[in-house]
């Protein structure tokens, strides 16, 4: 059978069923709680193939299940991205250490982690429950975007020194002074020059011989990077070895130019 629960006060209550109005069942127990109200949601956005793990700052969390002595620690904490829920992850603030949700041992979580699914782009109600059913209806705003895409670098290589100017082209580069766009070359991350949605100037900054996978992200002021908000792997730099030179045969020429001058080297 299913019950609409009354109003009550906090705390544990009995529960039990008759089919007569008269003689009652064994009794179980159900706790009333305060609701949830989402206060931070950081960072307040991602890329719309999901993957992001989100830390959500609220009151009202409860980390038990009802129980005589409140002891049993079983939770059914849940976030929910617009319609889409998802399974929390608490977070200790004593040891900064993340449990899964059913294995936290706190009576009093303040903060748990969502893992962003993928979603549509747009703006959507980042909302908790502490039952999977009744979710808060606190509207704090969470931001799916369309991730930036690179089609093409030039140059395709360099020296492995770094320092060239490198022109990314591609689509989903945001020129806006509340947004820093970020170059990344393998582990490298530089800030990069936006000049339009479709390109931008990044350094390339000093790496290993060998090819580098060149990914872009837009990133909102006072957010942090976000690993997963790159762009998909598809265009490669290559790092070459500085050349060296070790002899100019020719040494002399007319300031009118044209002379033709050999040089011998190494890695030319």
């Amino acid at each position: 059978i299913t019950c609409s629960v009354p109003s009550g006060m906090e705390g544990n209550s009995t529960v039990e069923v008759t089919n007569n109005h008269y003689s009652y069942s064994t009794y179980d127990y159900f706790e009333y709680q305060s609701p949830i109200n989402v206060t931070l949601v950081t960072p307040f956005r991602t890329v719309t193939k999901g993957g992001s793990m989100v830390s959500v700052v609220a009151s009202g969390l409860s980390s038990r299940s009802a129980s005589p002595l409140n002891v049993d620690m079983s939770t059914d904490i849940w976030c929910r991205f617009g319609k889409n829920p998802t399974e929390a992850i608490m977070e200790t603030q004593a040891m900064n250490i993340f449990y899964y949700a059913q294995f936290k041992r706190s009576t009093t979580p303040r903060s748990v982690s969502c893992l962003a699914g993928a979603h549509k782009e747009g703006w959507v109600a980042l909302e908790l429950s502490n039952n999977r059913v009744d979710f808060s209806t606190s509207g704090v705003q969470f931001h799916f975007s369309v991730a930036p895409v690179v089609d093409s670098v030039q140059p395709t290589g360099g020296a492995s020194r770094g320092g060239d100017m490198i022109t990314i082209t591609g689509s989903g580069f945001v020129n806006d002074p509340a947004i820093q766009v970020f170059c990344r070359f393998g582990p490298m991350t530089v800030q990069a020059i936006v000049k339009s949605s479709v390109e931008v100037l990044c350094a390339a900054p000093r790496h290993p011989v060998g090819a580098a996978d060149v990914l872009v992200s837009n990133v909102y002021s006072g957010q942090s990077f976000n690993p997963n908000d790159f762009s998909p792997p598809h265009v490669r730099y290559t790092y070459m070895p500085d050349p060296k030179i070790t002899e100019v045969l020719q040494r002399i020429g007319l300031n009118t130019g044209g002379s033709q001058v050999t040089m011998v080297g190494m890695r030319l």
